[in-house]
């Protein structure tokens, strides 16, 4: 039997208890290993990302180090740009064909891939289970690879953290960060007024 793997994709900039939530989600148990795979840059997110890539990636791995089901990924970086999600599927399929791997995203994305707005659309949607969360009131259209994750709308979004930080650094022990993550932060001062 194949080894089920979730890959949850993205910036990661940074991550925050939404993310954490969904990962840890129940629907989750019976599956080998979660991947969070952290993008150098998404092709939607150019020139848009403050922290650098090892500073997402530390990120990430401080706030699964408790669950050793989920991983923090950097193999992206072995890729070359742009980091197209089907780009990274298709080297997956390669290297680990005796996987099984389905695809973990929000509403919003969702809609956006639906829509053809990502780069290989149909190969994405014909070759993979995709799990969504339910981000804000977007029209999910169904689709025979398609599960709704039972949670809670995730309202948080790593832009509303940064832009609280950049407001004022006092913020930070208010947001909705894993409290490894808010230590990180503070220490290299990521999202500050003065990082800038």
């Amino acid at each position: 039997m194949k080894k089920k793997i979730g890959l949850f994709f993205g910036s990661f900039d940074p991550i925050h208890n939404g993310h954490i939530e969904i990962i840890n989600n129940p629907y989750f148990y019976p599956f080998d290993q979660i991947w969070c795979i952290v993008t150098p840059e998404s092709p939607f997110k150019k020139g848009k990302v403050i922290a650098s890539f090892h500073d997402r990636l530390e990120m990430v791995k401080l706030s699964v180090s408790d669950n050793k089901k989920i991983l923090a990924s950097d193999l992206e970086c072995q890729l070359s740009p742009p980091y197209y999600t089907a780009n990274t599927l298709v080297f997956l399929q390669a290297k680990y064909s005796h996987y099984s791997f389905q695809i973990i995203m929000g509403s919003d994305n969702y809609v956006s891939l639906v829509n053809g707005d990502w780069h290989k659309s149909e190969y994405i949607l014909n070759n993979f289970p995709i799990i969504v969360y339910p981000r804000n009131q977007e029209t999910i259209q169904p689709h025979t690879s398609l599960t709704i994750l039972d949670c809670d709308v995730i309202e948080t979004s790593s832009t509303s953290i940064r832009l609280s930080l950049l407001a004022t650094s006092e913020l930070i022990k208010y947001l909705p960060l894993p409290p490894l993550v808010q230590e990180y932060i503070k220490t290299k001062k990521i999202y500050f007024p003065e990082y800038q």
